[in-house]
């Protein structure tokens, strides 16, 4: 069974393992915060999505137009993660 997610929604993005994966950079560094804000453009023309926000090594995606995959959680939230993730 699917679950099915209705507008609005808000997708919170956590950087877990940032730290690790990016080794000599400290989360909160300009350049990871300037790679995270890059990322939310990808997520922006990507899902059309309405507002994006960093914060640390959070990004928020609020959609309050249209929601992809015809509101599958899973995939929203796993496809989400994945651009950002390679966008970083």
């Amino acid at each position: 069974m699917v679950n099915r997610i209705q507008l609005p929604i808000v997708v919170y993005l956590d950087g877990i393992g940032f730290g690790k994966t990016l080794e000599d950079k400290p989360v909160r560094d300009y350049e990871v915060h300037r790679a995270l804000i890059e990322g939310c453009k990808k997520l922006i023309s990507y899902f059309n999505v309405y507002f994006c926000h960093v914060v640390s090594d959070e990004v928020n995606l609020y959609l309050f137009r249209n929601i992809p995959y015809r509101g599958g959680e899973f995939n929203v939230v796993s496809v989400s993660a994945t651009i950002l993730s390679s966008s970083v």
